[in-house]
């Protein structure tokens, strides 16, 4: 039995280990590449076969533009039209326990009339003519998942090239037949060290005598690497890749027998250790051996950081293979919630934001703060940290963004809620419930990616990834904190619904309105829109009784946010425009152009690159994007409210008290001193101090409502760009234009 060595690979991939890895790879994958460049090295193996011209017949008669084809193109895809012939394809068979699908089964090779190791050594040049040819990838996948054909296919079954006819001949002299015959083995070495490569070896594919499907698999991946690092912007790569993970995945049980006892099976897929385990024992291949990123964080962190088709295959991934984003442990979470609360609790003035001095620059040789871990150690953390280094190199990387909120949402804050749901969730010693102290931890959680993203923010204040994570985050609290009361409360009810439990645990974690809107139904005659289900009908209800101290609660986060953009982010952004203001004046007065034609002076130099190196033209001219965040934290407020909270008699006193007419005037100081932000306790106490006021809801959607409108009209005249837009927000907040409530 063969044996590997390979250790199992490490839950992280640092961005020096993916500056090693690529830099390893990058003189062989040119090497591998140009093989396939010098099409001369294998049209002899095609001596025999007649290549077949492309048909035009249904091509229009006067073609926009004739594609004209290099030589080397022509000749690799006219033996690649010809040799498709010689296939016969059958419908592929399931494998046992796996469903068909509907419709027909995609079809694999049954019998192939030519030379399979020369068909699929074709097919690599093929590609380096053509990386885009769905067909050629997808007739590389169909040789892969064809063990027979597969078989075949190998480089020691790789036919001879023929003899030159010099060499046969009667007529020829002896120095014309050793000049064939060098010319005959020169091809051969060449021939023999490409298929090296491009070609597998029986070892590489087979395991204890049969076709290994992770082997076969393994080795595609390896051998299409230098493709997919060069050409990573190809979909076609990274689709190729996926399929044959899924193919391989479909042919593997779905327990595994742990140390070999029929009564310890457990999924294949529930820890890394498993699945190595099940690698090692039935294919001599480690986990290592397919993990994908390596390859993929040199693509993001070396080549192009927001290259869609790497981050989707990289999520796809990541939820395929869970175990790579196992958060940290219930106990972990609980200290380190402990640790940060504690924190909090001996400043005594609750949360508060501080800007970090040394969050991008390391003082003293220690690391930068952007790169500190938010969390207890964990793959989780492992692979928040890669964005976290990528965001570090590009602070608006989107992308980046995007999938530290998906990881943190779905690998993270969806298990600790269905933890909860499923009663799985232990509180520590000493608190009345586990309900509590779940509420503890994810508050933390989420307040400490909440000052990730802030401290970005001051960093530049113009970066609207930064503030849409942040909001994103705190709207995430606010949507735990509703419904784990509404889940809790049903609970408890002799007569609650069950279903409507159900739906909670499983549904996604989007705000209540998104979650309205998500699954609505609409009646064209009658021009309503309705909820789909009883169940929404039953949950818009159950929303409305949650106390509203338990709602101000659940925006804390979202207040929170907002008192550090206008008492932190708002200051900063202000100096930032005075600096540039003061650099730009100082060079128009130090007569930076003295003359049409004269270079500028070096003083005036000297002071631009130090303006342009700390920002761009692009922050110099959105500074106002503080604003921006301000007025849509206040509209989801206001949507929330409006649509999933207030009931109508709610919405008739928020008529009464404040009637679209009363704007016209403008708004009033008094509405705005102070903003319902930096006032926590206004939104919980009435107008009379009283603990609970009937109005209390309305009287905070009022000064929300009034400091939208003074947000949007600001934006009107510090964003004229798009005027049109913030004069339409304007009358869409002041006429509530929010749509049906929930």
């Amino acid at each position: 039995m063969q044996s590997t060595n390979r250790t199992s690979s490490s839950s992280s991939f640092s961005s020096s280990a993916a500056a090693s890895f690529a830099s390893t790879h990058d003189f062989e994958d040119g090497k591998w590449l140009y093989q396939l460049s010098c099409v001369e090295t294998f049209m002899p193996l095609a001596a025999d076969v007649t290549p077949v011209e492309e048909d035009d017949s249904g091509s229009s008669e006067h073609p926009v533009a004739k594609l004209e084809h290099s030589p080397n193109f022509s000749s690799i895809y006219g033996v690649y039209r010809s040799l498709r012939n010689h296939l016969i394809y059958t419908p592929m068979i399931p494998s046992p326990g796996q469903r068909c699908g509907y419709g027909e089964l995609s079809p694999v090779i049954q019998a192939i009339h030519t030379s399979a190791a020369r068909w699929f050594l074709l097919l690599a040049f093929a590609l380096r003519q053509c990386t885009s040819n769905y067909t050629v990838w997808k007739d590389r996948r169909d040789v892969l998942m064809s063990p027979t054909v597969l078989e075949q296919a190998t480089r020691d079954a790789l036919p001879d090239l023929p003899v030159p006819a010099a060499i046969l001949s009667r007529t020829t002299s002896d120095a014309e037949k050793q000049t064939a015959l060098r010319e005959l083995d020169e091809r051969q070495e060449k021939l023999r060290l490409t298929s090296q490569h491009w070609l597998p070896a029986r070892a590489d594919i087979a395991w204890e005598g049969r076709i290994s499907p992770w082997r076969a698999v393994h080795w595609e991946l390896t051998a299409v690497g230098c493709f997919t690092r060069l050409y990573h912007k190809n979909f076609q790569l990274w689709h190729h890749r996926k399929e044959l993970l899924m193919y391989a995945l479909e042919q593997s049980p779905s327990h595994h027998e742990c140390d070999g006892v029929e009564s310890r099976k457990t999924p294949l897929l529930a820890t890394q250790e498993t699945f190595s385990d099940y690698l090692r024992r039935h294919h001599g291949l480690d986990f290592a051996d397919v993990d994908e990123r390596p390859t993929l964080h040199v693509v993001l962190g070396n080549e192009d950081g927001k290259n869609y088709h790497a981050w989707l295959h990289l999520s796809w991934y990541l939820h395929v293979f869970s175990f790579l984003v196992t958060p940290p442990s219930q106990e972990a979470l609980r200290r380190h919630a402990e640790v940060k609360t504690d924190a909090v609790t001996s400043q005594g003035e609750g949360l508060c934001f501080t800007a970090c001095s040394n969050w991008i620059a390391s003082s003293e040789g220690a690391e930068a703060m952007a790169l500190h871990p938010t969390l207890p150690s964990s793959p989780l953390t492992d692979e928040l940290q890669f964005t976290a280094q990528l965001i570090y190199r590009d602070c608006r990387n989107n992308s980046a963004w995007c999938h530290r909120l998906a990881l943190l949402r779905e690998a993270l804050v969806r298990r600790l809620w269905r933890q909860l749901c499923s009663g799985e969730f232990r509180g520590a010693v000493g608190t009345p419930s586990p309900d509590e102290d779940w509420q503890c931890t994810v508050r933390v959680i989420c307040s400490e990616e909440l000052d990730y993203s802030i401290q970005w923010l001051y960093v530049d204040p113009t970066n609207e990834a930064a503030y849409t994570h942040a909001r994103s985050v705190s709207l995430l609290y606010h949507t735990l904190t509703t419904r784990r009361h509404v889940w809790a409360a049903e609970r408890a009810m002799k007569d609650g619904s069950e279903e409507l439990q159900r739906y909670l645990a499983d549904a996604p974690l989007i705000t209540p309105v998104a979650l309205a809107h998500s699954q609505l139904c609409s009646n064209a005659e009658a021009g309503t829109v309705f909820p789909s289900t009883h169940v929404l009908h039953l949950l818009g209800d159950r929303q409305r009784r949650v106390p509203w101290g338990t709602y101000v609660e659940s925006f804390s986060l979202l207040h929170y946010m907002q008192r550090a953009l206008d008492t932190v982010i708002r200051p900063r952004a202000a100096e930032l425009e005075e600096q540039a203001a003061r650099i730009l004046h100082s060079t128009a007065a130090n007569n930076a152009r003295t003359f049409l034609g004269q270079a500028p002076k070096p003083q005036a130099i000297a002071a631009l690159n130090s303006l342009y190196e700390r920002s761009s033209q692009y922050m110099l001219d959105n500074l106002h994007q503080v604003d921006t965040a301000q007025y849509s934290a206040c509209q989801a407020k206001l949507e929330e409210m409006w649509l999933t909270y207030m009931d109508a008699a709610q919405r008739r006193r928020v008529q009464q008290l404040r009637p679209p007419e009363a704007y016209r005037e403008g708004i009033r100081p008094e509405w705005l001193e102070p903003y319902p932000w930096c006032e926590p306790e206004k939104s919980v106490t009435g107008v009379s101090g009283q603990e609970y006021h009937p109005d209390a809801a309305v009287l905070d959607f009022i000064a929300y409502e009034a400091a939208a409108v003074s947000k949007a009209k600001q934006l009107t005249l510090t964003d004229p760009i798009r005027l049109k837009y913030w004069k339409g927000e304007v009358l869409n907040v002041i006429f509530r234009s929010y749509g049906p409530p929930a």
